[in-house]
């Protein structure tokens, strides 16, 4: 039963990740996040990966302080912004030592890493870049710990991550090529 219930928490937790893919506001972006950690964690905590589990509680704390500090793309990244990047890096190394259970259940602690950094950073091109490879840590953190739910929905959210970053970027050369014309 515990098992049914992890993989219908996944279920839900990739419907809500794969709408944080098509929007444009940052804060939006945020609060769809944050649904989609709650959700996953509890997937993870059905299927008692401990790994997982902290990471997106730290994922949920990390998302809550990113919106309260809501600041654009266009805002330069100052030292609050690199103390809060480092916090969250040692709380990572920290939870990645707790919950070892061998090289591959670090790729819960990867992925969070990775998407972390693109989250923090504020730029599109680079969030949809680093999606690619948080997306490829998840997808193997899956594996490893016999999720066929969040394995299957985290393949498909690669492939529609792949896709939507080709058509993001065809669209900006389209209009670069368009506005060197004029």
């Amino acid at each position: 039963m515990e098992y049914i219930l992890s993989q219908i928490f996944v279920i839900i937790t990739y419907i809500l990740l794969g709408a944080t893919y098509f929007v444009k506001n940052r804060r939006l972006l945020l609060v769809l996040s944050m649904f989609a950690i709650l959700t996953n964690a509890t997937s993870y905590f059905f299927l008692s990966a401990w790994s997982g589990l902290l990471v997106t509680i730290l994922a949920l704390i990390r998302n809550i302080v990113f919106l309260v500090q809501n600041k654009t793309e266009n805002d330069k990244i100052d030292w609050l912004d690199w103390l809060i990047l480092g916090v969250f890096l040692t709380l990572l190394i920290a939870i990645s030592i707790t919950t070892f259970e061998g090289f591959l259940s670090l790729f819960s602690v990867f992925g969070s890493l990775t998407y972390t950094i693109a989250v923090w950073q504020r730029n599109e091109k680079v969030y949809k870049l680093l999606g690619i490879a948080s997306s490829i840590c998840t997808v193997i953190y899956y594996a490893f710990i016999g999720s066929l739910f969040g394995f299957l929905l985290e393949s498909a959210m690669l492939v529609t991550i792949i896709v939507g970053t080709i058509l993001f970027f065809r669209k900006e050369k389209q209009k670069s090529l368009n506005s060197s014309k004029i």
